[in-house]
C-alpha cells in the first residue's frame, strides 16, 4: 500500500513540474511576444520616419527641378525678346541711313549754283562722299554684329535646350529612383502580420519533458511476497 501511495506521490510531483514549465514557457513566450510588438512597433516607426523624409527630399528634388525649369523658359524668353528687339532696332537703324542719300538728293535739286553759295555746294558734295563710305562701312558691320547676335542667340537657345535635357534626365532618374524606393519599402512587412514570432537571437523555447516518473526496481510489484 505504502508503494501505490509513494507511486501516487511521485506522479504527482511529476505532473505538477510539467505544469510549473508550461506556465514558466507560457509566461516566457508572452514576454517574447511583447519583446517582438515592442520591436514592431520601432521598426514601423523607424519605417514612417524614411517614409516622411523620402517624401521631403521629393518635394525638395521636384521644387528644384521646377525651378530650373522655370529659369530656362525665363531665359529662352528674354532671348526671344532681346532677338526681337535687336531686330527692330537694326531696321530702324538702316531705314534712317537709308532715307539720308534720298534727302540729300533732295537737297541737290534745290541747289541753284547761281544762287545758292560756293561753301552750301561744297558741304553738300563732302558730304554725300562722306556718307556714301560710312554707308558701305556701315553695312558691312550692322551685317557683322547681326551675324554675331545671331550667333549669341543660337548659342543661348542650345544651351538653354542642353539644360532642359539635363532637367529631364534628372526628373526621369528621381522617378525610377523613388519608384525603385517605393517598391522595397512596400515589400517590407510587419513581424507580427506575417504570423511568424522571431526570437532573439540566442534564445531557444523551453522544452517540456515527457519522461515517466522513476520506476520503484528495489520493492517488488505491487500484491507480491518480498524474498
Amino acid at each position: 500500500m505504502n508503494i501505490l501511495i509513494e507511486e501516487v506521490a511521485r506522479d504527482r510531483l511529476y505532473q505538477e513540474d510539467l505544469e510549473v514549465q508550461r506556465r514558466q514557457g507560457l509566461v516566457e513566450l508572452v514576454e517574447e511576444r511583447k519583446k517582438a510588438a515592442d520591436s514592431e512597433r520601432q521598426a514601423q516607426t523607424t519605417i514612417e520616419e524614411l517614409k516622411a523624409k523620402v517624401g521631403s527630399w521629393k518635394r525638395r528634388c521636384i521644387e528644384m527641378v521646377d525651378h530650373a525649369e522655370e529659369r530656362v523658359q525665363t531665359a529662352r524668353e528674354e532671348v526671344i525678346f532681346w532677338k526681337d528687339r535687336y531686330v527692330k532696332l537694326a531696321w530702324l537703324a538702316n531705314q534712317a541711313i537709308i532715307n539720308i542719300p534720298r534727302n540729300l538728293l533732295v537737297a541737290k535739286g534745290m541747289v541753284k549754283p547761281l544762287k545758292i553759295p560756293t561753301e552750301i555746294s561744297q558741304f553738300l558734295g563732302l558730304y554725300s562722299g562722306s556718307y556714301e563710305d560710312h554707308a558701305l562701312q556701315h553695312r558691312y558691320n550692322t551685317r557683322s554684329k547681326a551675324k554675331n547676335m545671331e550667333n549669341k542667340v543660337e548659342s543661348m537657345e542650345q544651351q538653354n535646350e542642353d539644360l532642359r535635357g539635363e532637367i529631364r534626365q534628372l526628373k526621369e532618374q528621381m522617378s525610377k529612383m523613388f519608384e525603385l524606393f517605393t517598391r522595397i519599402m512596400a515589400s517590407i512587412t510587419p513581424v507580427a502580420t506575417q504570423g511568424t514570432l522571431v526570437y532573439p537571437l540566442g534564445y531557444t523555447l523551453p522544452v517540456y519533458t515527457n519522461i515517466a516518473p522513476p520506476f520503484n526496481t528495489k520493492d517488488p510489484p505491487y500484491g507480491m511476497p518480498y524474498g
